[in-house]
């Protein structure tokens, strides 16, 4: 069997535990310069395949085309932000709906049960660790949030318990090949930080697997294409990014600017890409993405 983000996930995730018992825990801060630096390396880059995964389901062919689009896009990602700053309660709420959505699909299941593992994944830290999940989204949507971690506890819960129940079903073996990752996530979940647990999800297994996917799917010219689109639309992200966070930082400490900067900017980045990715399905004319 070839190598894989499963398997990347698996080695990081055993080492981290390890490492927790022979050596001290990061600081806050530390933990949040890794996220930024992390999320900068290997989760911008997964979105900024979305370029040229427009060209090849032929939403733009010419370069006027890729400047409509990129217009588009960063127009539908800002209006994701600003609409956030108006009502950050309601925003989050949808963040979370659209995460849970979004990383369900990791795990290749119809549409219900893709449901429920997204909301057993993103609502395993408020098990375990609810305060410091309330101090995130205190951060990210004021105060008023501590219901949201309390409701995503409860049917994170629920969802395992929905999850095993498709497990136990006779003739059906969901996720029967992922017990030891599920496992894991459990074990991440509880003796991590939440935001220690997001970077292993979301820095060693999600965002290696779209990648993966997008470049396997493609012939290596198309490849070496899609890796220059990918380079330029990331440093274009990372030079917003760094704006957007000398703007915020003037109003906050430079903890709290980086967490608004990284996931408030994921949730306007995710609604573009989840259109293109999930919503737009016109004949491509490369592989499949």
């Amino acid at each position: 069997m070839t190598f894989s983000e499963w398997y990347l996930f698996r080695v990081l995730s055993v080492c981290a535990l390890v490492a927790i018992v022979v050596a001290p825990p990061l600081s806050s801060s530390a933990q949040v310069s890794a996220l930024v630096t992390l999320v900068f390396i290997l989760g911008v880059p997964h979105g900024a395949f979305d370029p040229f995964i427009a060209k090849q389901r032929r939403v733009w062919s010419t370069f006027a085309g890729l400047i409509a689009f990129s217009l588009i896009y960063f127009l539908a990602a800002l209006f994701v932000a600003i609409f956030w700053y108006f009502a950050p309660v309601i925003c989050l709420v949808l963040f979370l709906i659209i995460s849970a959505w979004h990383f369900g699909a990791d795990w290749t299941l119809h549409p219900l049960a893709r449901l429920f593992m997204g909301i057993f994944v993103i609502g395993l830290p408020s098990v375990f660790h609810g305060k410091d999940v309330a101090e995130v989204f205190s951060v990210l949507s004021g105060d008023q949030t501590s219901w949201i971690v309390q409701l995503l506890s409860f049917a994170s819960l629920m969802s395992a318990g929905l999850i095993l129940s498709l497990l136990l079903i006779k003739g059906r073996p969901v996720l029967s090949d992922k017990a030891f990752d599920v496992a894991l996530l459990v074990a991440s979940s509880a003796v991590f930080s939440p935001i220690v647990f997001f970077i292993l999800y979301f820095c060693a297994l999600h965002s290696p697997m779209h990648i993966r996917q997008t470049l396997s799917s493609l012939q290596e010219r198309e490849r070496r294409q899609a890796l220059k689109f990918a380079l330029v639309f990331s440093i274009l992200t990372i030079i917003l990014a760094a704006a957007a966070f000398i703007g915020v930082r003037l109003s906050s400490s430079a903890d709290e600017a980086a967490l608004r900067i990284v996931f408030v900017g994921l949730a306007a980045l995710t609604v573009p890409h989840l259109i293109l990715i999930d919503g737009y399905h016109l004949p491509q004319t490369g592989g499949r993405n």
